[in-house]
């Protein structure tokens, strides 16, 4: 049976995929389900489809690895819930600041003063101060523990990483006692690689860098990241096959050049991709990108060559022995873009030149063609991860970078020479040598790719939003897909592959070009942003969370604040007119600190406030004597009403609550309203945008 590790590693995934959004009790019957007809396969047909029962013995795997660790691990962590214990334990991760200035650690406890409490666990630890201890050093401190979520789907990717619970302390004392691991040589690289490219680069191009080699990305202004999203071009800062192959090949010219033999090269090599995971973070696009390169480079050791499709599910296969990383978005993402390259870009590059030829090796796309289908050869790449990625784009985000296809061509080359410039001037920086000239070199180059990513991130079309009717486009690709299957024609699935991907894009390009021109409201965790033509108007953000909720809206809808309502003078408020800019800001009170970074325009300082967007779309701002905003919105009859008081209208939103035509729902659920004329409808989307 060929490609043994494609079926096993791709099967458990989808299998994972399924069952993690399942209640827990009816995942046994499931697995005995799946047993059954493992067996029957065998009987049916006599062992000579063993891909089905590969398939479906590794679905068997799937739910049996699921059971044990959540009922092992999971469960026991979750009964912690709400509970309070004196706990000893020691950070393992480069600290981060939220938005409200708490200090937020990754650790590892070493003991829960707790009756039945699980030990040796990874948590995320807020403070208000920050911990003075070094990494892997003990700590002792009350802590208050809180489940992050009910399932890996809704964690925000931490269950893909053990974290199943964060908690919250304020008194902290270090005990001196070190915890010996050789992943805090690695820790203290990583960090001191971000604080060297920082501090000498400076600014959003210091930044850059640090991201470009480490995939810490919290160093870049709210501007220049909203910019990436735009453009399509977070994966450069998201550790991966692209970065880890940049690194090895620029050691393997090194090891060539003083003529290190081939086995010694590539155990140099493989111990290289290893720190690198490490610095990386351990994200688990960097762990598959490192299993696929230290595949072939074991194969180059036994002079075996590897295949890309089987490496890829065997990279596939370990990720899912932690059955809830599945739902780790960098991992998809990467293992998707992978999958395209092998599949899908292999036959659209020969319909540009039919004796063309394309391999990749899960790393590295290496192509033989005309000069013509050469240039057109990166667009492809981009179109090819785009189909791939859309349907997690869609079910997760809500939209897509179109930009990004053409945006790649020029980053992807102008990032991979960052990345090498980055880690040689690390080392220049370290002894002192040329360190000036380096460090000029590298912030003018960053410097372009940032320009470049702001140039292609201002096009109106950038963003691919997806409207309520996309679910059944994704349906139908999956169903044309299923077609070549069911007839036992496999030579159609390419066919099948190129009519998809015309598909997505003319429905794609369709439905963006029509939406917009529809109203459209956004609520999420209080905050209500309109969109009306060219017009977008925002109000209610006053916490981190109706921050966060309008920060991933108004990445999907792309463009500046026209208007920005402040009825409480918040700081979020402004945090968000200064990462997308505001036309006119309207404050119940002045403060200087609103002209500080230029990025509004024009202040306005009152309680009560009119304006006609367009015709038909009306909105109203009122603060009473109480201090108690009301905001009335008016598009084409209907009413939208948020506030305190009773309200005889058609949307309201008040007390946490959203209430329309369709009922009650809590408002820290996202919705999204698009306005037909005298109608509307509304479509709930998945919180990932944060």
């Amino acid at each position: 049976m060929k490609r043994i590790f494609t079926h096993i590693g791709f099967s458990t995934a989808v299998t994972l995929l399924v069952i993690n959004l399942l209640p827990v009790k009816s995942i046994s019957l499931i697995m005995l389900g799946l047993a059954v007809l493992s067996a029957a396969s065998l009987v049916i047909f006599k062992g000579k489809e063993k891909a089905v029962f590969v398939c479906l013995i590794s679905g068997v795997f799937a739910c049996g690895v699921f059971l044990c660790t959540y009922n092992a691990t999971v469960a026991p962590q979750l009964s912690l819930d709400s509970a309070e214990a004196d706990t000893e334990f020691y950070i393992t991760d480069i600290a981060k600041i939220d938005d409200d200035g708490n200090y937020v650690y990754t650790v590892k406890t070493t003991k829960i003063d707790c009756d039945g409490a699980p030990q040796n666990i990874k948590l995320r630890v807020k403070s208000t101060r920050k911990i003075n201890a070094d990494y892997y050093e003990t700590v002792k401190g009350k802590l208050k523990f809180y489940s992050i979520a009910d399932n890996a789907s809704s964690s925000y990717g931490y269950w893909g990483e053990k974290i199943f619970l964060s908690a919250k302390g304020s008194k902290f004392t270090a005990t001196g006692n070190k915890i010996n691991s050789p992943w805090k040589y690695t820790l203290l690289l990583r960090e001191d690689i971000i604080n060297a490219l920082y501090a000498q680069i400076g600014g959003d191009e210091g930044a850059l860098s640090a991201a470009f080699l480490t995939g810490e990305n919290s160093l870049l202004s709210d501007k220049a990241y909203t910019d990436f999203v735009f453009a399509g071009a977070t994966h450069l800062m998201a550790v991966s096959g692209l970065h880890l192959t940049v690194i090895t090949a620029a050691f393997a010219w090194i090891l060539k050049r003083i003529k290190v033999k081939d086995k010694a090269s590539a155990l140099i090599l493989a111990i290289c991709v290893l720190v690198y995971i490490g610095v990386a973070g351990f994200s688990k696009s960097v762990i598959r990108a490192g299993i696929m390169l230290l595949v072939m480079l074991g194969g180059r050791i036994i002079k075996r060559r590897s295949d890309a499709l089987n490496s890829l599910g065997f990279a596939v296969f370990l990720i899912c022995l932690n059955p809830f990383a599945v739902y780790d978005l960098s991992a998809m993402l990467s293992v998707l873009a992978v999958l395209s390259l092998i599949t899908l870009y292999p036959y659209l590059i020969k319909l540009i030149d039919k004796d063309a030829t394309s391999e990749c090796d899960g790393l590295v796309v290496t192509v033989v063609a005309t000069p013509f289908a050469k240039i057109i050869s990166s667009a492809l790449v981009g179109a090819s991860v785009m189909v791939y990625s859309l349907p997690v784009c869609y079910a997760f985000f809500g939209y897509a970078s179109l930009s990004g296809i053409l945006c790649n061509i020029v980053l992807v080359p102008l990032g991979s020479l960052s990345v090498i410039l980055s880690l040689a001037g690390y080392f220049l920086i370290k002894i002192n040598i040329f360190s000036g000239a380096a460090v000029f070199i590298i912030r003018w180059l960053n410097f372009v790719i940032l320009k470049i990513t702001a140039w292609f991130a201002s096009f109106d079309t950038a963003m691919l939003n997806f409207g309520e009717y996309f679910g059944l486009i994704i349906a139908a690709i999956l169903i044309i897909f299923a077609i070549p299957f069911i007839l036992g024609r496999k030579r159609l699935i390419k066919t099948a592959a190129v009519i998809n991907t015309a598909l997505l894009i003319v429905c794609g390009c369709v439905n963006t070009l029509y939406n917009q021109k529809l109203p459209k409201m956004y609520i999420g965790s209080g905050a209500i942003v309109l969109r009306c033509k060219d017009t977008t108007v925002l109000f209610g953000v006053d916490s981190k969370s109706a921050y966060s909720a309008a920060n991933g809206f108004l990445n999907m809808s792309h463009g500046d604040i026209d208007i920005l309502i402040d009825s409480d003078s918040c700081k979020y408020a402004k945090k968000i007119a200064d990462a997308y800019g505001c036309n006119t800001y309207i404050t119940p009170s002045f403060d200087a600190s609103l002209l500080e970074d230029g990025q509004i325009k024009d202040i306005t300082v009152c309680s009560e406030y009119k304006n006609t967007l367009a015709s038909g779309v009306n909105i109203k701002y009122n603060l009473d004597e109480g201090n108690s905003a009301e905001f009335e919105i008016q598009i084409n009859g209907i009413k939208i009403y948020s506030g305190r008081n009773d309200s005889d209208c058609d949307i309201k939103i008040t007390d946490g609550k959203i209430t329309d035509a369709n009922g009650e729902i809590n408002s820290d659920t996202r919705v999204i309203y698009t306005f037909y004329g005298e109608n509307y409808k509304a479509r709930g989307i998945g919180t990932w945008q944060k």
